[in-house]
C-alpha cells in the first residue's frame, strides 16, 4: 500500500486477491512505517547465489528501495519497491536464493549482448536458442513471463 495523499491506493492484484470491491471502505487494525531492509555482502552458499545482496538501497534518484521477504511454496522470495512523493512504484517479485550458476550465466548474456539503457534491459541477440536461454533465466530468478517483454 501507497500513502497518497489523504488515502491509501490498494494495488488491483492485492485488491483482487482479498476480495475488495472498488469504493469499499476498509478500516486500519495497525499502521507501520516501513524501513529499508538491511542488505548483507554478495554470497554463494550452497551453489545458491543471496538476491538480496544484489537490490540497492537507493534508486538512480536516491530514493530508498525497499524489500519485503516471504514465503511462497517453501521458497525465500523478495518484493522489492521504491516509493515515490506520488505513491509506491511498480513492485518486482524475485526469488531470495537462485542457482549461481544461472545467475553468472544471465549477467554473461547481458554483459555480451544487452542493451543497459537506463531501467531496462534489452536482450539483442539474433539466435533463438540464446532468447530461449536468457527467458529461461529470467524465470528461474521467478521473474513472471507477464513482465518479459518481446518484440517482433
Amino acid at each position: 500500500m501507497a500513502l497518497a495523499a489523504d488515502w491509501i491506493t490498494i494495488p488491483s492484484k492485492i485488491r483482487k486477491d482479498l476480495n475488495i470491491k472498488y469504493g469499499q471502505s476498509l478500516s486500519l487494525l495497525e499502521f507501520k512505517r516501513i524501513k529499508p531492509h538491511s542488505r548483507n555482502p554478495f554470497r554463494v552458499d550452497s551453489g545458491k547465489a543471496d538476491m538480496l545482496s544484489l537490490v540497492p538501497t537507493a534508486s538512480r534518484k536516491g530514493r530508498p528501495i525497499y524489500v519485503d521477504e516471504y514465503e511462497k511454496a517453501a521458497e525465500s522470495w523478495l518484493r522489492v519497491w521504491y516509493y515515490h512523493p506520488r505513491g509506491a512504484a511498480r513492485q518486482i517479485e524475485m526469488k531470495r536464493y537462485v542457482n549461481a550458476s544461472t545467475l553468472g550465466n544471465l549477467l554473461g548474456q547481458i554483459q555480451a549482448e544487452g542493451e543497459k539503457n537506463g531501467s531496462r534491459v534489452a536482450f539483442k541477440n539474433t539466435s533463438i536458442s540464446e532468447h530461449t536461454d536468457f527467458v529461461l533465466a529470467l524465470l528461474q530468478l521467478g521473474i513472471p513471463m507477464d513482465s518479459i517483454q518481446g518484440i517482433y
